[in-house]
């Protein structure tokens, strides 16, 4: 009713009391609650903190430069005893002093030597793939001293997967790269004797050849069959040691990198197949068929005939040297599309005694002869297949082996399939029974055969 006060009755009095003392006994509860979560977060940062602290100690106790800055601004967030150490060194200012948010870039900047476009790049790319990234044998000078340091940048990711830190360790390498330029200067100069030494050795060597096919051209009919086969075994051994000198040449000249290619365009199906049927007299004289199929009728790519030449006889005096009689070697070519390349894909298979799968790795190592049973078999050097495969890395190709032993061997020359520039109109490629190539046939096939029979 209107005009009158309101009245409350003692049973809504009592709900009221009763709601009233609940409410504070759920105050003081959650403020006790409240309380015990504060004293445990205090608890828990005291605890973190001290990590903190031990981290922080380990780190600043650490012999490697760790700076630790933000991205992707740039500002100084940590850093260790050793990196100040390193950075006095490296700017000269003996008493530089590094604070937080210092601009990074502008302190690397102060660096003598130290290409900050470069270490930018690494920086993007570690930005890119989320992952940590190595900038290895970065050349710097510190006191009149070239020294080398591997900086590797550790990306830390908010939960955005951002980067908003980097942690950059830096590794001094320096001796290690001192040791390892002291022994390619060492295996160069090793190499350097060894082209002069065998440069020697080939002047007496063709003179001794002069000498021989003198007398077997101009005095065949006065020499005895004694003397004859004597000729026969200076002729042999001395292509054999000419095989050795001319390898070594090579060999040496790749590795120097005064390797010169003389590219042309040339078929390679006509040139495979030509000096694949000018050795099928040897194979025969083994007992051994040699077949050449091809998939392909021509092809023109540019490359250097010489050294391909010495690449596929080498492969084959092997396959030859290894395959027992009524058996077969065969020569495969085809077009491959090999690591999203055009290749001519080509193949020398043989039926000989294989190779055991323990040691195919070290076949293509220089003297990395499989072992002695098959030195026995056949004499050789154990250097034919690292020069293949030098030589076929100077084409951009490659050489690969699949092989079982007893069953035999396969292996694949790559070479790409592109046409070279020439600089000037050369002669059609003619490939038969001429000097050259039967010089090279005889030198390659020293190892196998008396070629007074040839």
């Amino acid at each position: 009713m209107s005009g009158f006060p309101y009245i409350i009755n003692s049973e809504e009095k009592g709900k009221d009391d009763n709601k009233f003392s609940l409410d504070l006994e759920i105050m003081q509860n959650e403020h006790s609650m409240f309380g015990d979560r504060l004293q445990i977060i205090e608890e828990q940062k005291k605890y973190y903190e001290k990590q903190r602290d031990h981290l922080y100690k380990l780190f600043n106790a650490m012999d490697l430069p760790v700076v630790s800055i933000s991205y992707p601004d740039y500002k100084v967030i940590e850093f260790n005893n050793k990196a100040v150490s390193e950075l006095r060194e490296l700017t000269g200012i003996e008493g530089l002093i590094i604070e937080s948010n210092v601009y990074g870039k502008g302190l690397a900047e102060s660096i003598p030597s130290l290409n900050i476009d470069n270490e930018k790049a690494f920086i993007e790319r570690m930005e890119t793939t989320k992952s940590s990234i190595c900038h290895k044998r970065v050349e710097l000078n510190k006191n009149g001293r070239k020294i080398y340091w591997n900086i590797t940048y550790h990306p830390l990711l908010n939960t955005r997967d951002e980067v908003t830190e980097i942690l950059i360790v830096v590794v001094d390498v320096t001796d290690e790269v001192e040791k390892t330029m002291q022994m390619e200067y060492i295996l160069k100069l090793k190499d350097d004797f060894l082209y002069f030494m065998t440069h020697e050795f080939k002047t007496p060597l063709a003179i001794i050849n002069v000498a021989v096919q003198t007398l077997e051209h101009c005095y065949s009919m006065q020499i005895p069959d004694k003397a004859s086969a004597l000729i026969g075994k200076i002729k042999q051994n001395s292509f054999r040691q000419l095989r050795l000198v001319n390898n070594l040449l090579e060999i040496a000249r790749i590795n120097s990198g005064n390797i010169k290619l003389k590219q042309r365009n040339v078929d390679i199906v006509f040139l495979t197949r030509a000096i694949t049927e000018s050795v099928v007299i040897y194979a025969q004289q083994k007992g051994i068929e040699l077949v050449f199929t091809s998939k392909l009728q021509e092809k023109t790519i540019g490359l250097d005939d010489e050294k391909f030449e010495r690449v596929l006889l080498n492969l084959l005096s092997n396959a030859i040297k290894f395959t027992p009689p009524r058996r077969k070697v065969t020569v495969e070519l085809s077009s491959k599309l090999h690591k999203q390349k055009r290749m001519v894909c080509i193949k020398v298979k043989d039926q000989g005694i294989g190779i055991p799968k323990e040691k195919q790795d070290m076949i293509f190592d220089r003297f990395g002869q499989v072992d002695n049973m098959l030195a026995s078999q056949a004499e050789g050097s154990g250097i034919g297949l690292y020069l293949v495969k030098l030589m076929a890395n100077s084409f951009g190709g490659s050489i690969a082996l699949v092989s079982e032993w007893g069953k035999g061997s396969v292996f694949t020359l790559m070479i790409p399939s592109r046409k070279t520039k020439e600089r000037s109109k050369e002669q059609k490629l003619k490939l038969g029974y001429d000097n050259r190539l039967v010089q090279s046939i005889a030198i390659e096939f020293s190892d196998i055969y008396d070629s007074t029979h040839f």
